[in-house]
């Protein structure tokens, strides 16, 4: 009996060839195991010998597990079991998003980057989410002051949105919990700074322009703070869903790669190589 997958021959007693072995032996029960083999044969492409991505439709590496393009699986909805194959990339894109929120994301960001069409906040459920993953802000601040805030010279406002400041800081109290609940104090500063809209009374995620939530770390639309580039300053302000999309690409990358993509799912045409270069650290 041939590979179930590539058709190939097999050894004595088993489904897959040596190739295609350790993917079909991931599964940990017997249910895993039918959704393994069912994602591997429908992700199989014969002309290319290779698996090719669900979400981006490159073809998929299977040797090296540190690459973009490394061959794996995602869980179409999260918490359920059906699964597709997947480069590690997209899989770390989509992250808690169901396969037609990711498809619904990817090119409104990239309609209002090229465009200037208006990202709509109610365009996906996020039926998903897991608000687990993400670190909230600070709880409200105690009434003590902070031993740095002790000693700073009065200011008449705040700092970043001119309201009334909190006892003995720079900073409303809104404001101040964002802001002091890590380090960056500065880079964080200068992120809402830019991103607060005096007229909405509220802070604008940098990548969809949405007004975010400062109440429910829950929500995917939970303010949080990226790197641009990571590992150092400048920091921006955006929605938690976008920053865990984002992940530990930097920014040009990011804003060259959504539209790429979404280009590929509106017409099937291949990705273009994306390459952005940055100064050491």
């Amino acid at each position: 009996m041939p590979c179930v997958v590539c058709h190939k021959p097999v050894p004595p007693r088993c489904l897959y060839c040596p190739r295609h072995r350790r993917f079909g032996l991931l599964a940990s029960d017997d249910q895993s195991i039918l959704e393994i083999r069912f994602a591997m044969i429908a992700g199989w492409v014969p002309a290319l010998d290779g698996f090719v991505c669900e979400y981006c439709g490159r073809l998929l590496d299977e040797t090296d597990p540190g690459r973009d393009d490394y061959a794996g699986f995602d869980h179409i909805v999260p918490g359920e079991r059906r699964l597709a194959t997947c480069c590690r990339r997209c899989n770390s894109m989509k992250n808690a998003l169901t396969g037609i929120e990711f498809r619904t994301v990817v090119p409104a960001l990239a309609d209002l980057w090229l465009e200037g069409v208006p990202f709509k906040k109610d365009i996906v459920q996020f039926e998903r989410w897991d608000w687990r993953r993400l670190a909230p802000a600070a709880p409200a601040p105690p009434r003590g002051v902070a031993p740095f805030e002790a000693q700073l010279k009065k200011y008449a406002d705040c700092l970043v949105c001119h309201g009334i400041l909190y006892p003995r800081s720079r900073y409303c109290a809104r404001c101040r919990r964002f802001i002091t609940s890590q380090r960056e104090n500065a880079a964080r500063c200068k992120a809402m700074v830019v991103s607060w809209d005096p007229v909405a009374k509220g802070f604008r995620c940098l990548y969809t322009g949405v007004l975010l939530d400062l109440h429910n770390p829950k929500s995917p639309w939970y303010l949080t703070f990226d790197h641009l580039v990571p590992g150092r300053a400048p920091l921006a302000v955006c929605a938690a869903w976008v920053n865990r999309m984002k992940g530990s690409m930097a920014e040009p990358a990011f804003r060259a790669l959504i539209p790429n993509l979404a280009r590929h799912m509106r017409t099937g045409a291949p990705l273009a190589p994306v390459r952005i270069r940055h100064p050491p650290i």
